[in-house]
Parts: C-alpha cells; structure tokens; sequence
C-alpha cells in the first residue's frame, strides 16, 4: 500500500516539474500539438518511474507493455480533453480556478497506468 503511494507521488510530482523540461529538449514547433507530445513524455515518464519504484519496492508489481500502452491511449485521449472548450470550461468552472491545461494529459496517462495494473 505505501508503495503503490510512494509510486503515485513520485509520478505526479515529477512527471510535473520534468515534463515540460523534456518538452522544451522535443525538436517539433510548438502549438497545436504541445499537449499530445506532453502526453507521450508523461506515459513514458510514468512507466519509467514505475519500473525504478518496483526495483526499490517489492509490493509494486512491475509495469508491462500493456501498461505502457494504456498509459499512452489514455494520455492521449487526456490531451484531446484538454482541446476541448466545453470541457475545459467546465472543469475551470467546477474547480473555480484555472487548470492548466498540462493536467488533462498527465491525469489521462496516470489513469491510464493505473487502470493496467
């Protein structure tokens, strides 16, 4: 149980601070696609987070490629969320702030990974 924990914080709070540091390192325009490609770097992010954790941890099973891969659909489909106006006016309105739209495809590949496991 603290592991799946140690291993859910260690995601969000580097896949936060490192993701758009990798982003920026990406040779590709930015615009449109930013948020697919942010995406990409969280799902792969997240499986390596997730194979170092269970080297360390042995109650956190190690990811698989189908992990990977749901983590990639699901950030992906996270990022069309976040191209959505309707829905990104509602989760602003809902939360009653503003929510960068980097959330949408970091919750997506999370879910993703831990919807595989």
């Amino acid at each position: 149980m603290i592991g799946r924990f140690v291993l859910t914080f260690l995601q969000v709070g580097l896949g936060w601070v490192f993701a758009p540091e990798l982003r920026a390192m990406v040779p590709l325009p930015k615009g449109q696609i930013d948020l697919f490609v942010l995406a990409l770097i969280f799902a792969g992010m997240f499986w390596v987070i997730g194979i170092v954790v269970s080297l360390i941890f042995r109650s956190v099973s190690r990811p698989s490629l189908g992990t990977f891969s749901a983590s990639i659909v699901m950030g992906l489909a996270g990022a069309a969320l976040g191209w959505i106006q309707p829905v990104t006016g509602a989760v602003n309105g809902t939360m009653q702030m503003t929510v960068p739209l980097g959330v949408y495809p970091m919750a997506g590949a999370l879910i993703g990974y831990m919807a595989r496991r």
